[in-house]
């Protein structure tokens, strides 16, 4: 049973193997590596087999001139997919009791069926990868359908789940492409969309999703196959081997999910009358990297997210589209504005933005690159209350001021500094006509700096001990009672 099965027949694994993949094909990597295993390894009455490493299984298979790396691939597929070979601790052997991986085997067909559990598996997964993202981009996570998906005005990325793949187009519109244009279209019912703007899909390549949920599935049955390890009696080795399995396979799982969702899809407006369109993106499968930010990384690079906006480029769309036809706009609009409208970029979110007036606000050149701000317009007066040219501002969402157009605000700039040179004569007038007011006498300062000289003989040392004893030693015993020496300074010199 065990040579028929696993080692060598027209329905062996071994056989099956070479035919699947390639690269043992091409050696009959697998039927090479299992007649050695059966030479070295196959119990003789009932003596248990020792096993062999890799290093033996090398020797018994590779033939000069041959690279030994075939060997290692097919050892880990073999024990993957035979029933009597086993292997613990780098030790491989047959043996005529048949192992738990025909159990698993069986109970993956089962599981493969179960799509729910399957895409129930691969959400809590994604989940995972979410939370270990250092992306600034946030994510919706299989929504099931348009009401999942939040209608606000940050930019986000929407994982479509895999029961709406991206395929290639051949008449039919992709699944991923329909999915993402009905999110767009409303939030929920017949409830419209508003924030369109802020929404990019990745969706998973229905080339390699099939190769996901088989390794979904393998994962799900040996799992279930540890947790029934006592009702099936299993021996520690046996366990061992499960948990391993269980393993291999959950690491296979997380490196396809990174090579399966890779398809960028985001809509495209170029201009007010131009219709929308689906752009595609693919992720690179060839890096590790996590998903999210993979994907932020990739939208970066090809502008598809703005993270910062040049206060040039607002002004020029400002005046363009136009945004600001009355020749003002509200901050508040002005962000609802990017969130809705696909022909303008799609910034990261509203505090992208506010960063951006600021910097404009405060450049030199507002009249002829940027903008000012202004906290209101007084209707009745007709003027901008709280005007801001050329100097720092700070703004937080919900700030209630206004983007105003340099040139209507040139007048009342001047104005205001007339007004405001006038104000300060007028001060100035008030203070030269204003009585005199009462002087308080202040008490006479005490001398903080003496100076002296006097001429000395060489000859005689005595002059320069009698001046220190009768000047000197008095001044710094006068500060010492006084009790304030604070500032005073002695000036002495001699001259000889």
């Amino acid at each position: 049973m065990c040579f028929d099965r696993d080692v060598d027949s027209e329905r062996a694994t071994s056989l099956q193997l070479d035919n699947e993949v390639p690269g043992l094909g091409r050696y009959q990597a697998a039927r090479r590596v299992m007649r050695t295993l059966f030479l070295d390894t196959a119990p003789v009455g009932n003596q248990a087999s020792r096993g062999i490493d890799e290093g033996a299984a090398r020797l018994g298979c590779v033939m000069p001139g041959e690279s030994p790396r075939f060997v290692d691939d097919a050892l880990r597929r073999l024990v993957e997919r035979s029933t009597y070979l086993n292997e613990d601790q780098g030790r491989y052997w047959l043996d005529v009791q048949p192992t738990v991986t025909q159990l698993a085997a069986e109970r993956s067909e089962r599981i493969r069926q179960d799509l729910d559990a399957l895409h129930a598996e691969l959400a809590k997964r994604m989940r995972r990868v979410l939370q270990h993202s250092s992306a600034q981009l946030r994510a919706h996570s299989f929504p099931s359908d348009p009401a999942d998906v939040a209608d606000e005005p940050t930019t986000r990325l929407v994982i479509i789940g895999p029961e709406h793949p991206w395929k290639k187009p051949n008449g039919e519109p992709s699944p991923a492409i329909a999915f993402a244009n009905e999110v767009l279209a409303s939030r929920g019912g017949s409830v419209p969309r508003r924030y369109r703007n802020t929404l990019i899909f990745l969706a998973p390549d229905e080339n390699r999703l099939n190769d996901l949920l088989d390794n979904v599935a393998r994962y799900l049955a040996w799992e279930s196959v540890i947790k029934d390890k006592d009702d099936l009696d299993l021996s520690p080795n046996r366990v061992r081997q499960c948990e391993r399995q269980m393993g291999n396979a959950s690491d296979r799982v997380n490196a396809q999910i990174n090579e399966t969702f890779a398809k960028l899809i985001f809509p495209v407006q170029p201009d007010p009358t131009s219709p929308l369109v689906m752009r595609e993106l693919s992720l690179s499968v060839a890096t590790s990297e996590n998903l999210l930010d993979k994907a932020e990384g990739r939208l970066r690079r090809e502008d598809v997210i703005i993270p910062v906006l040049g206060h040039s480029i607002l002004r020029a769309k400002l005046d363009e589209i136009p945004l600001w036809p009355e020749g003002s706009i509200t901050v508040s609009q002005l962000i609802e504005y990017f969130a809705s409208y696909l022909y303008l970029p799609r910034v990261m979110g509203p505090t992208v933005l506010l960063r951006c007036i600021e910097s404009g606000v405060n450049q030199l050149m507002w009249r002829e690159d940027s903008f000012a701000y202004a906290e209101s317009y007084d209707e009745i007066h007709e003027r901008y209350i709280g005007l801001k040219a050329g100097e720092g501002i700070s703004l937080v969402e919900g700030d209630p001021g206004m983007l105003v157009r340099p040139d209507l605000i040139v007048d009342q700039l001047e104005a205001d500094r007339q007004r405001a040179g006038d104000q300060g004569i007028s001060a100035l007038h008030e203070q030269e006509l204003a009585p005199e007011s009462v002087v308080i006498p202040r008490a006479p300062q005490r001398p903080k700096r003496y100076h002296a000289r006097a001429e000395l003989d060489p000859l005689r040392a005595t002059d320069a001990s009698r001046i220190y004893n009768e000047v000197i030693s008095h001044l710094t015993g006068s500060i010492s009672r006084g009790g304030s020496g604070e500032g005073l300074s002695r000036d002495r010199s001699c001259r000889r």
